[in-house]
């Protein structure tokens, strides 16, 4: 149970004596390992994280990161996990726990991805891999409300979620998948499907402009509907967790935050709520394998190679 006021006299001790015992903050010199410093805007007290925090500490928290992952000897004195940000302040307000708070999975993929959703949506019709670049630029020229999809209906509990964890705003895309397989075979578009595989495997690396050149208008108004059910669901479950969280921000990441319609929607939508919403560019919109490889690379160039006995854990907590 939190407390109604902030009483730093109490907890500060408490909090300063488990960094003492525990090493938190010890800096660790490595003299075989390049040093670099890294520091933030030193964090004060406010009544909400707006923009100018997120800046400061998120750009920050990335830099460090990324230079251990390249082998230097990172000494960052100020982060984003540091005692005291505005965010404590908002947990408090709040009743809720910092950690809580700052850090919070209000919403998960139960099976499909959208973007695998994507993918297997597009090898089903033939429109080649990746799924999401060439689903987006046909969509653009299908009716987006030809076939009727509805949203997506998750009918049981997240099953090994808590009770009291339990969420209305998980994603499932399984269920369009599934629908979009089920008018392909109403429809009778096999054959057309299996003309274009042909066609497109005759070629060395079709474009945009190939694919759509044989695809019919049966196939782009599918293409269109299939789209606008996915960001009706992304946009409208996420806008409904941010008037509930009261979030003062969004932000859209991953590889799908580089489709066009969804941006647009996000943008349309979070603005009637007056919610600012920030992606990133195309070109760092990706996914993790891709963010993985990159800091991979200049390692795999360098001939610096894990042992043997090195397994990955796919499951480690956040830290």
């Amino acid at each position: 149970m939190m407390e109604e006021s902030y009483r730093p006299d109490r907890l500060e001790p408490e909090v300063q004596a488990r960094w003492a015992a525990t090493g938190a903050f010890a800096a660790r010199e490595d003299p075989a390992r390049e040093k670099f410093y890294c520091l933030s805007m030193l964090p004060y007290p406010s009544g909400r994280i707006h923009m100018g925090h997120v800046r400061n500490y998120t750009i920050g928290d990335v830099i460090t990161r990324y230079k251990r992952m390249r082998g230097y000897s990172v000494l960052q004195p100020m982060g984003w996990d540091a005692f005291g940000l505005p965010a404590e302040n908002a947990a408090i307000q709040n009743k809720t726990p910092p950690a809580r708070w700052t850090y919070a999975n209000i919403g998960r993929t139960r099976d499909d991805a959208a973007g695998e959703a994507y993918d297997k949506v597009a090898k089903l019709l033939g429109l080649g891999y990746p799924g999401g670049p060439v689903i987006d630029a046909l969509a653009r020229h299908g009716n987006p409300r030809a076939v009727k999809f509805g949203p997506s209906q998750i009918k049981h509990s997240n099953r090994g979620t808590p009770k009291g964890e339990q969420t209305p705003y998980d994603f499932s895309f399984s269920g369009i998948k599934t629908a979009v397989l089920r008018y392909v075979e109403l429809e009778g578009m096999r054959e057309s499907i299996a003309a274009r595989q042909q066609a497109l495997a005759g070629m060395a690396k079709p474009g945009v402009e190939n694919v759509l050149a044989y695809c019919d208008k049966k196939t782009l108004d599918l293409v269109a509907s299939f789209q606008r059910a996915v960001v009706e669901d992304l946009v409208g479950k996420t806008l409904q967790a941010a008037r509930e969280r009261e979030a003062s921000t969004l932000f859209v990441t991953g590889g799908v935050a580089a489709n066009s319609e969804l941006r647009e929607r996000f943008t349309l939508e979070a603005a009637k709520a007056g919610l600012p919403v920030y992606f990133p560019s195309r070109k760092l919109s990706t996914d993790n394998a891709a963010m993985i490889a990159a800091a991979a690379l200049p390692r795999l160039r360098a001939g610096d190679f894990a042992g043997a006995d090195f397994s990955a854990e796919a499951s480690l907590a956040l830290r």
